[in-house]
């Protein structure tokens, strides 16, 4: 994905996969913001985790290569799935083989989210009242491709597919808290945030005629996509939940979010200058090592910067963006991730150095 030193590293596989906040992947060479919610390929099997190095050139030859790789694991697991189906079918005259052979012609997601989905489009083909009802999708293509099916009395179906084959799978009922409020109580352990998992609580935003679903600790990271402008977004792709085909509808005023949140979009950019820089411990994460700089710079007479507001660099050629972490008064301090040894970071942030937030294109 990002800022990443090697490639087809070998890893115990009984690693697990988390996020890495910062480690942002994109299908283009260009600066990418979705949502901050990018992951590794990573194969429970093989324990091959397929990683790439942003500052090395795009070749043809090293995607041809990783795509190979990908397509031998993803035929080995298939073998190996369509012998194990053969094998049950053989030997287990129990009625749980039905479930077997669902789960195999539906790339190993489990019956019972299968027959949930199959529930929720059924009622969906009656045209429900509520009209959050619906398909929505969230994901790169990649590493992360989140399907969730809604409706009021069928409940819900979810499903997280990535590069290696399926990641997480889970269904439940879902309670509506109040008119902006979604609660799903899924049957399958789930842990919000974490890998193969899904979120447990939503708000349904309102964006002209489309829907999002977003988890309240990610409001300010939709902020952060429309001031950069990957929001409101037009191809299949979102880093948040998006009601499927809204893609192609208007975004019409501004999102139904907190008022807290609104004040945070930009209808201009925001210009701030570094006045101090200091480098922290360099720790290890997932990706590898990570070499974090704390900022200070002061915000302009009467803004006020929430947490998690993201600033990028101006005129200076690094990917990587600060993000707002205190304030005291007029002073804001920011901390900026490189996802590499703290010796091999090229481009360090400098004293004097601008930053903005950028500004919503709607």
């Amino acid at each position: 994905m990002r800022d990443v030193p090697t490639f087809g590293i070998k890893v115990p596989a009984s690693v697990r996969l988390s996020r890495v906040n910062g480690l942002r992947g994109s299908n283009s060479a260009g600066r990418s913001d979705h949502g901050d919610r990018n992951w590794l390929c990573f194969s429970g099997k093989t324990g091959v985790v397929v990683r790439l190095n942003a500052r090395e050139q795009f070749r043809f030859t090293r995607v041809a290569w990783i795509a190979g790789a990908l397509a031998a694991a993803g035929v080995a697991g298939l073998f190996v799935s369509v012998r194990a189906v053969a094998v049950d079918a053989a030997t287990d005259p129990s009625p749980q083989t039905g479930d077997t052979l669902l789960e195999a012609e539906n790339r190993g997601v489990p019956a019972a989210v299968v027959r949930r989905r199959i529930q929720v489009l059924a009622e969906l083909a009656e045209q429900p009242a509520e009209e959050w009802a619906g398909e929505y999708f969230e994901g790169d293509g990649l590493g992360e491709n989140t399907t969730l099916y809604l409706a009021p009395r069928s409940g819900i179906s979810a499903t997280w597919f990535g590069c290696m084959g399926l990641y997480g799978a889970n269904e439940g009922d879902i309670e509506r808290v109040d008119d902006r409020t979604l609660a799903f109580h899924f049957n399958r352990p789930n842990e919000s945030g974490r890998f193969g998992m899904f979120p447990a609580t939503v708000r349904v935003v309102r964006w002209g005629e489309r829907r999002y679903l977003i988890p309240a600790e990610r409001f300010i990271d939709f902020v952060n996509a429309i001031n950069s402008g990957a929001e409101p977004g037009t191809d299949r792709y979102s880093g948040f939940l998006r009601r499927n085909g809204d893609e192609s509808k208007p975004a019409i005023g501004s999102p139904d979010l907190p008022e807290e949140m609104l004040a945070q979009i930009r209808p201009k950019p925001l210009f701030v200058k570094v006045s101090s820089v200091q480098r922290q411990a360099q720790y290890d994460a997932v990706g590898g090592p990570v070499c974090p700089f704390e900022l200070t710079f002061d915000a302009p007479q009467g803004e006020v910067l929430a947490p998690g507001l993201k600033l990028s660099p101006v005129a200076v050629d690094m990917y990587e963006s600060a993000r707002v972490v205190a304030t005291h008064g007029q002073e804001v301090i920011a901390k900026i991730l490189f996802f590499d040894a703290c010796d091999q970071v090229v481009q360090p942030p400098t004293v004097g150095m601008k930053l903005t937030t950028g500004s919503r294109t709607y």
